[in-house]
């Protein structure tokens, strides 16, 4: 006896549930379709079965059942959630524009409020023919270009304009190298002035080293163009600096030398210096390699050089020269030598005895104090893993400002230094932390501030660390008892919210009379903290600046308010002010 065919079937219950259900969605009776469609196909199953097993055993984890009221009532939520997600889309766009527009608002303000400040800054209170003097100073040192100067405002502008001597410096080099430098002009037109030209030569590749003779070639088309419009153009200062070993260009020659004021040169360049002493005009500022430096040794303008440079002091062959050509300047106010070593000319003479000289920069390796020079009052030392020692102590009664940059920091060697007038103190080492802080610990001994501080050789007035390791605490304990310190500075240094806590201690804190004398560093006005440079070490910015403004408002309380005290995290985000201009 055969079955009934399931197919009919099917086909007759769909016809009934059309009948029974004609106010249903066509998708309603889509859904219906397929469930009897499902059945049929389990129904399928059932014919191959013998009767003995069991649906579960096919399958084990059976399949949830989807009724029609449960598939209504979802279809109802997914609507339900569609509105609300529609509606917080409006609130979030809503919420944006207003966040935006409040942030315009506190740019406005912010921007309000730096103009109505700038009014009292005391630069505004600078006579301009004095905006001048330091604009030239700023275009000549810092190798920049006069043109971001005249954007500050219309006075700074107009203080531009009027100040013709920055207008006559004339950069010659790649343009990779402007942009890396300050993004200037390689050509700037000086107008009938004296041309301070400069001349730089780079690598192709800092990786590669290799030299490039296009550099020399554009340098001296643009020398050309320069010629052209400029014939026989005097030159006031020439400066050449090379990264490899490049020749001066030819076409140089065609400048007129002969009032030439400035000759800067770091590499050897013969024809040049020929040029010089062949018009027997020297010039007052003369920087050269030691290898040109017996080429001017019978020079009669050698006496009247003021500021004096040799580098590359490498070849120990040439340093006879040295000793006879650095005491022939009757006024010699500046020496600076660079590279090498000066050991052998120590060795069994006195120290170079230069009672003119005013500055000093000593980047060679020496075992004792080479110059003997009383009146200074600018020094700079770079130490090269030297071990300098000095038998007594070295005398600068007029020193205003020392700038100790080594990789190396002998134990003792700063307390040789006896500089009562000191004004500013840089110091920047490589050396580790253990051994800078033990410097350090020798030169200013850890003292209680309610005790009278132990009197250092070394007082400055301002203290500027730069990417130095030291214990911070270590460093804020030393500082605090400086009586005469007036500001610090830290450069990449690690410092944090421990610093300012370590700081501000006052002793006597619940009393309610509280002296200058008994805070840490009663002279302190100003602290800059810049960390822009420093990728591995950064604070928690909010901790650090809560500590400092409660040292701010400790200082305050005791009677000796700051001026300023200022930290920048990184170079984008600028300097945070956290002493109200206001308030002091």
């Amino acid at each position: 006896m055969s079955r009934p065919r399931r197919s009919m079937q099917t086909k007759k219950y769909v016809e009934e549930d059309l009948e029974s259900d004609k106010s249903s969605s066509e998708e309603d009776v889509i859904s219906k379709v397929e469930d009897k469609n499902s059945e049929q196909e389990l129904s399928a199953y059932g014919d191959f079965d013998d009767g003995d097993s069991d649906i579960s055993e096919s399958f084990p984890h059976p399949l949830p059942v989807v009724t029609r009221i449960d598939i209504r009532h979802t279809r109802a939520v997914i609507a339900q959630q569609r509105q609300e997600l529609e509606v917080l889309k409006y609130q979030y766009e809503q919420q944006k524009t207003h966040q935006a527009a409040a942030e315009e608002e506190l740019r406005a303000a912010q921007k309000v409020l730096f103009e109505t400040q700038a009014i009292i800054a005391p630069i505004a209170r600078v006579p301009p023919e004095i905006l001048g003097v330091m604009f030239a100073v700023h275009v000549q040192d810092n190798q920049e270009s006069p043109w971001p100067l005249m954007h500050v405002s219309r006075a700074w502008r107009a203080a531009a304009l009027m100040t013709r001597t920055m207008w006559g410096r004339i950069l010659i080099a790649p343009s990779s190298w402007v942009q890396a430098q300050s993004g200037g002009k390689s050509v700037r037109r000086a107008g009938a002035m004296p041309l301070d030209l400069m001349v730089v030569f780079t690598y192709q590749s800092w990786r590669r080293r290799k030299r490039n003779p296009d550099y020399e070639y554009d340098a001296s088309r643009l020398i050309d163009y320069i010629l052209s419009q400029r014939p026989n153009a005097p030159l006031r200062g020439l400066t050449l600096r090379s990264t490899h070993g490049a020749s001066s260009p030819d076409k140089l020659m065609d400048f007129d030398c002969s009032n030439i004021d400035s000759l800067h040169l770091n590499m050897s360049s013969p024809n040049l210096v020929h040029k010089l002493v062949k018009e027997r005009v020297g010039p007052r500022s003369l920087y050269i390699t030691l290898l040109d430096l017996d080429k001017i040794e019978n020079c009669k303008w050698v006496g009247k050089i003021e500021d004096l440079g040799i580098s590359n002091m490498i070849y120990h062959s040439y340093l006879k020269t040295l000793r006879p050509t650095i005491l022939r300047p009757t006024n010699l106010l500046s020496l600076k030598l660079d590279g090498g070593s000066i050991t052998t000319m120590n060795q069994g003479e006195q120290p170079l005895r230069i009672m003119s000289l005013k500055r000093l920069e000593l980047n060679v390796t020496y075992d004792s104090w080479p110059i003997d020079c009383p009146n200074l009052t600018h020094l700079t030392l770079h130490f090269h893993h030297s071990t300098f020692t000095s038998p007594q102590i070295i005398h600068l009664p007029h020193l205003i400002e020392l700038y100790h940059w080594s990789e190396h920091l002998p134990g003792g060697c700063l307390r040789v230094f006896d500089v009562p007038s000191l004004q500013k103190f840089d110091l920047k080492t490589k050396e580790v932390k253990t051994r800078c802080s033990a410097a350090l610990k020798t030169l200013w001994p850890l003292s209680d501030t309610s005790e009278a501080a132990t009197v250092s050789n070394i007082e400055p007035r301002v203290f500027s660390i730069r990417q130095t390791a030291i214990n911070q605490t270590l460093l804020a304990h030393m500082l605090a008892g400086r009586k005469l310190l007036e500001e610090i500075k830290t450069v990449d240094v690690d410092i944090s919210a421990d610093f300012f806590e370590t700081l501000s201690p006052v002793i006597g804190k619940g009393t309610k009379n509280l002296q200058a004398t008994q805070v840490s560093c009663p002279a302190l006005k100003r602290i800059e903290v810049d960390l822009a440079g420093n990728t591995k070490f950064k604070p928690d910015e909010e901790a650090m600046g809560a500590s400092a403004r409660a040292f701010i408002a400790a200082r305050k309380k005791a009677g000796v308010p700051l001026e300023r005290v200022a930290i920048r995290m990184t170079k984008k985000g600028g300097w945070k002010e956290l002493v109200n201009i206001e308030e002091v």
